[in-house]
């Protein structure tokens, strides 16, 4: 089977990898075509040099792209020339609704759109142990779940079209709180003169034990760890997370500072 994969960043490089090395016929496509090129000469596969030529060659398109104005604009032209029957997995992380709209823009050209955005960051694409939460249609996905599980340890149905986003944006706001305190701590603790390779010890050992403490542990113990752990994508996805809390007139305090504090 064809599969076509669209951004080879942090992370839909190293997804890419897993699903070439499971045995699909894999075309890649990257607006630098360069990196391309490369990625197509180190794992011994096919690349493209446009879209059009990307949906003329594939009836499983993926995608991981940086936010949603990237996203919509190499949506349309994949919707523009994809054939009925096409499957797109997008493995962004955006906005719900912008998933329900490009679900409804596929449907009405008989081409199924499925929200899949990833949890576990790069090291989680790197062993092929990501979290996937998908939503869209139930029939669609199953046909697809083999390809979602080369790089996933858990692929997980949620239901209909955006319902994948929505429960990224829940992890998402897990996370950020469990960063701010982390943040937050590790400022305590420097503070008062604490000895931060005998803290992390601690942490990874005890009740404050988390992903992200085990993530950014290098970066804790070099005290760099607001400069690392805020970045460009943490900022769009705060926003994201507020712009439906407000939507919900939901008072979500500690998102809601959390978002403010780093989009300051």
């Amino acid at each position: 089977m064809n599969v076509v994969y669209i951004g080879l960043g942090e992370m839909g490089g190293r997804m890419a990898v897993h699903i070439k090395k499971a045995g699909y016929n894999l075309i890649v496509y990257n607006r630098t075509l360069s990196k391309a090129k490369r990625f197509a000469k180190k794992y011994d596969c096919d690349y493209v040099d446009s879209i059009p030529a990307a949906c003329g060659n594939g009836r499983v398109i993926m995608t991981c792209l940086r936010n949603d104005k990237v996203v919509k604009n190499v949506m349309s032209q994949i919707l523009k020339y994809s054939r009925p029957g096409t499957t797109i997995i997008d493995n962004s992380t955006t906005n719900y609704e912008l998933a329900q709209k490009l679900y409804r823009k596929a449907k009405k050209k008989k081409i199924n759109f499925i929200d899949a955005p990833v949890t576990g960051a790069e090291k989680g694409a790197e062993k092929g142990d990501l979290a996937t939460s998908v939503g869209g249609d139930y029939k669609a996905f199953k046909k697809v779940e083999k390809i979602l599980s080369t790089y996933s340890s858990t692929v997980t149905y949620m239901g209909p079209s955006g319902h994948g986003q929505l429960t990224k944006i829940t992890n998402l706001m897990i996370s950020f709180n469990i960063k701010q305190g982390l943040i937050e701590g590790l400022e305590f603790a420097n503070a008062f003169g604490i000895d931060r390779s005998k803290l992390l010890r601690v942490l990874l050992n005890g009740s404050s034990y988390s992903f992200q403490a085990a993530k950014h542990a290098d970066n804790f113990l070099k005290n760099k760890l607001k400069d690392r752990i805020i970045t460009s994508l943490t900022k769009k996805d705060a926003l994201i997370a507020v712009k439906n809390i407000k939507k919900k007139k939901l008072r979500l305090q500690s998102t809601e500072l959390f978002a403010k504090i780093i989009n300051k």
